[in-house]
């Protein structure tokens, strides 16, 4: 399977600690790797990580992501490149790839996912918001953290043009590219192309939904009520006391303590380089 991944070089010891999650859980797999920076770039090309291709942030660029670039904020305009990165790749080949956010670890294997989407020429998965996080639907419906998409003529010429003219103007704020995804099925659903609302709950589990399961272990693996955790979101990174329910102490010491090691042997790794 082909991955794609975005990082700058503030967030190296995140891709590290993905990639070294999917090397164990993912194989066989490639992980295309957009580098938002010089320095991202010149980090990777030391590392030479196994199953990885970078992608320089320059690729990209043309005068309307430029101009977007001037006019965004750093994390918005990252986002929108997304869309970019993803039409790219196909573009240049790949006949599927799934985007994946950065600060994600995988627990277990991603197979079942891929086999619930099938042919289906896109899978995007809830938010799945906890009653704690239910201020947040003004999010998006979907957290474009995960973005599996099969090329196609319908893929190429509208979805991804459309989605990266969207996030390009920016019109519905930082967050523009959840909220275009929260129309992708009634906008591209109806006979042109399957977009699919991944059923698996044990993908993109992440601190705004962790508190609409029950968190256990069994055999050694991490489950999210009776669904096996495949990978979980580590959005706002480790510090579990923050967010604004507890984290079940399951899922901190089988999620949150792992993770937490992981990126500090990554950092040990890029303080050497």
């Amino acid at each position: 399977m082909q991955y794609a991944a975005m990082t700058t070089i503030s967030y190296m010891d995140r891709l590290l600690t993905l990639h070294g999650s999917m090397e164990e859980h993912c194989q066989p797999y490639h992980l295309y790797v957009l580098a938002h920076d010089d320095l991202a770039v010149m980090t990777l090309d030391k590392l030479q990580l196994p199953n990885v291709t970078v992608v320089s942030w320059g690729v990209l660029m043309n005068s309307a992501l430029l101009d977007a670039k001037d006019r965004q904020y750093p994390h918005q305009f990252i986002w929108t490149t997304k869309a970019a990165f993803l039409l790219h790749l196909l573009e240049d080949g790949l006949d599927r790839v799934a985007y994946i956010d950065t600060d994600s670890f995988f627990f277990g294997s991603p197979k079942p996912v891929f086999d619930e989407i099938g042919r289906k020429s896109v899978g995007i998965t809830k938010h799945w918001f906890s009653p704690a996080y239910h201020h947040c639907h003004c999010n998006g419906l979907y957290n474009g953290g995960f973005v599996y998409i099969r090329r196609n003529k319908y893929v190429m010429e509208k979805l991804l043009p459309d989605w990266l003219d969207s996030c390009i103007l920016g019109n519905e704020g930082p967050i523009t590219d959840q909220l275009v995804m929260s129309r992708w099925p009634v906008m591209h659903g109806r006979g042109k192309i399957r977009v699919h609302t991944i059923e698996h709950r044990g993908m993109n589990v992440a601190p705004w939904n962790q508190g609409t399961y029950t968190m256990n272990v069994r055999n050694g693996q991490l489950y999210a009520s009776n669904w096996p955790v495949i990978w979980y979101h580590f959005h706002g990174g480790v510090d579990d006391t923050k967010f604004l329910e507890p984290i079940a102490p399951v899922l901190v010491f089988h999620g949150y303590e792992p993770y937490r090691a992981a990126l500090m042997e990554a950092g040990t790794k890029l303080a050497v380089l």
